[in-house]
């Protein structure tokens, strides 16, 4: 993502001249609410409406927000709320609040991806919600997979440090 890497429509529409520039999320959103004279211009979707702008985005860092808050291992200080900064450079200075804070952060931003992967490939419109949705049964499926393992591995310690955090 810092690289920005990422195919956006922004970037796209420099080598494909069929590919619109606009988040084509906005634009189905726009299309729904068809006002024909009602011109808006629509908002290009660069690496950073693809990430945090896209109101779809907003929704899905919103409830990821509070699910990590109620997660929070030590509840003093500031609510946990991700911002633009914390999703280009992870939740770093949140890992001694939250277990698993860089790949909760990686798999979040790989949701948001997926999701746009989806309605580029497959005409799929994920909602914010719907995206936060599959990212929590995500998670838990990692979680599940790793305490497989771990027990696997003859760690019987992993569980009590997962659940204690000690």
């Amino acid at each position: 993502m810092a690289h920005a890497a990422v195919p956006t429509a922004a970037k796209l529409s420099h080598f494909i001249p069929d590919v619109e520039p606009a988040c084509k999320y906005c634009s189905a959103i726009t299309r729904s609410n068809d006002a024909s004279d009602v011109t808006e211009e629509l908002e290009s979707e660069n690496i950073a409406h693809y990430f945090w702008f896209c109101p779809r985005v907003q929704d899905f860092w919103q409830q990821v927000s509070q699910f990590l808050q109620a997660l929070r291992s030590d509840t003093a200080g500031p609510v946990f709320q991700v911002n633009l900064r914390m999703i280009t450079i992870g939740f770093g200075a949140w890992r001694s609040k939250l277990q698993n804070a860089d790949a909760q952060h990686g798999m979040a931003v790989w949701e948001i991806f997926h999701a746009r992967t989806e309605l580029s490939l497959d005409g799929i419109e994920h909602s914010g919600e719907a995206m936060f949705i599959q990212w929590k049964s995500t998670l838990m499926l990692r979680i599940v997979q790793d305490l497989r393992f771990h027990a696997n591995q003859g760690c019987p310690h992993f569980l009590h440090t997962l659940v204690t955090g000690v």
